[in-house]
């Protein structure tokens, strides 16, 4: 590593801590904000109507151009509760589903929607050719690849959704034939030995078309498309939520992420921007380090307020709402959003630049109120003092009933964060549950099964529109079946050996193998002849099996010591 990256890591990684520890978003909403429990929430999303659009790089040239230069402006912040921000009306009519949807759309349907041909396609082709760049044809393994079709490819996600809700402590010990491991529909659906060679061959970029210094470059293709189809499905409500996500990785990455206040700790951190009203994810973007390229200036409004400029481009000058907590805000860009019909509203970290300074004694229950080029700053003495920014609000308290029955008085822009802030943090919470994301060393791969999880789940939520009150695991589950309906199991199903004690009862005969597509009776390795403590030979195969067990016997000596010794 050279000199300059480890500067910058180590700048990344002090930032972070201080971000942590300065102002954690849990504490913003509660021990900053509140006696009850509040959160933020984490959303990735970002929606438009495409025919509404210019393209993006115009309409950011068009914004960065015509905007006036926050710093220019001075920032005299007047006391007292007398500001009335100039709110425009929001068109809903305008907002919905932009693809036809019908109550007759089956889960599946929903899906595939989101994972479209296009995306599968990527990952079809992509992984063909890298086997074909990779395979090595001396191997007995490689002899037997065939290219990866739509429905292996389904099925292959099928069975990561099972791993995901039947959970066991490594990938091999679904198709184990242990009875206390022991999940029969597993090997029905999908046998070992493939869906180890699709995910290791599992591919969504040529790699001989490598551009110098894309980070993302492995991954970019597959993300950028996925994250289309969100845009391009739903045409947002009014309140839009912007929030970070870290999706746990420790391997080695230049970008990876240490966040001591997190859950996962390490990993490789998101954003994105989640439509408040239905919890649909608009659009994630990757963090892949500080000197990545942004349209907007991080200098003027901060990296945080930067990257909502990114996730919101294609929302500005409609009159939405967006809700975010302090890392992302800031006067500057409190300002810059209100010159262009957008408005901010969320928590504010201490000693941001041109923020208002609150009294440095507050008693509980105090509130503070400051306002200055159409921006406000309230500051409300709770536990801790909660900063608020908005120029969505004015100063307005408002009752709030607390768990116990109690009434307390809130100031408004307060109530309302906690409502509509919440949106990626709900949907990382469902998609953990039950997350086809495994442990690899591949971190395209870790991202590749985020992006699936994000399917699943902003389809649940079309699904959960259209049909009122759905749980995620049944909307999975129906996935599942449906796939499997669609696409089938293997026409011979084997049990897996048994080795309980009911194969040393009962009436066992043996019997002929089922038909191979060469041999009237196929071949299989015999169970026994392998173990040296039993037999002590080399394995070979045999045209018989037992009838009742269905495992591969020779007829001598094996078939009697396999139904007669009970440490095998």
């Amino acid at each position: 590593m050279e000199d300059g990256e480890s500067q910058d890591m180590f700048a990344d990684f002090v930032d972070q801590l201080e971000y942590n520890i300065d102002c954690d978003r849990a504490e913003d909403c509660t021990a900053e904000g509140s006696e009850e429990e509040t959160d933020s929430g984490e959303d990735e999303d970002m929606s438009s109507d495409d025919e509404d659009l210019v393209s993006p790089d115009d309409a950011i040239a068009e914004i960065l151009t015509t905007a006036p230069t926050t710093q220019a402006v001075p920032w005299i912040w007047t006391p007292g509760s007398h500001h009335t921000p100039e709110v425009q009306d929001f068109d809903n009519l305008a907002s919905g589903w932009a693809h036809l949807i019908s109550n007759s759309d089956s889960e599946l349907d929903l899906f595939l929607k989101m994972f479209d041909d296009d995306c599968r396609e990527i990952c079809l082709s992509e992984t063909n050719k890298y086997a074909d760049q990779t395979g090595n044809c001396r191997t007995k393994r490689w002899v037997k690849w065939t290219d990866v079709t739509d429905g292996e490819l389904l099925k292959f996600i099928a069975v990561r959704m099972l791993m995901g809700i039947n959970k066991k402590p490594e990938m091999k010990k679904f198709w184990s034939e242990d009875p206390l491991f022991h999940f029969p529909i597993i090997g029905q659906i999908m046998p070992q030995d493939r869906f180890f060679e699709i995910h290791k061959n599992l591919h969504f970029c040529d790699n001989t078309e490598y551009v110098a210094g894309n980070r993302l470059f492995k991954i970019q293709k597959i993300w950028d498309k996925v994250n289309a189809n969100f845009k391009s499905f739903l045409i947002p409500h009014k309140n839009l939520s912007v929030d970070e996500s870290l999706i746990l990785f420790k391997g080695r990455l230049y970008f990876r992420q240490f966040i001591p206040s997190k859950r996962s700790r390490f990993g490789i951190k998101t954003y994105s921007i989640v439509d408040a009203e239905t919890g649909f994810i608009l659009f994630s973007y990757i963090y892949s380090g500080k000197n990545e390229d942004l349209p907007f200036s991080a200098k003027d409004y901060g990296y945080g307020g930067a990257i909502v400029l990114e996730l919101a481009k294609h929302y500005l000058n409609k009159g939405h709402h967006i809700y975010c907590d302090n890392f992302f805000t800031s006067p500057n860009l409190a300002q810059f959003l209100l010159q262009n019909k957008t408005y901010l509203c969320g928590t504010l970290r201490k000693g941001r630049k041109n923020a208002a300074v609150p009294p440095q004694r507050m008693q509980r229950g105090q509130v503070e109120v400051f306002s200055s080029n159409g921006v406000l700053n309230e500051f409300w003495k709770d536990k801790k003092v909660v900063r608020m920014i908005s120029t969505v609000h004015e100063h307005n308290m408002v009752d709030v009933e607390k768990r116990d029955g109690t009434i307390v008085q809130k100031p408004k822009s307060v109530v309302d964060y906690n409502k509509n802030a919440r949106g990626i943090d709900q949907g990382d919470m469902q998609m953990h549950f039950n997350s086809t994301k495994r442990k690899t060393r591949k971190w395209y791969k870790k991202l590749f099964f985020q992006l699936i999880d994000m399917c699943l789940y902003n389809s649940f939520r079309v699904f959960k529109y259209l049909h009122g009150n759905a749980k995620f695991l049944d909307f999975q589950l129906q996935i599942i079946r449906q796939i499997l309906d669609k696409f089938g199991l293997k026409k011979t199903i084997v049990q897996v050996p048994s080795r309980d004690l009911q194969r040393l009862g009962g009436r066992h005969f043996p019997e002929y193998n089922s038909s191979t597509k060469g041999k009237t009776h196929g071949s299989r390795k015999c169970h026994l002849c392998g173990m040296k403590d039993v037999t002590g030979g080399k394995r070979k195969e045999t045209r018989f099996q037992c009838d009742t067990c269905l495992v591969p016997l020779c007829i001598i000596p094996c078939f009697k010591l396999y139904h007669t010794r009970k440490n095998l």
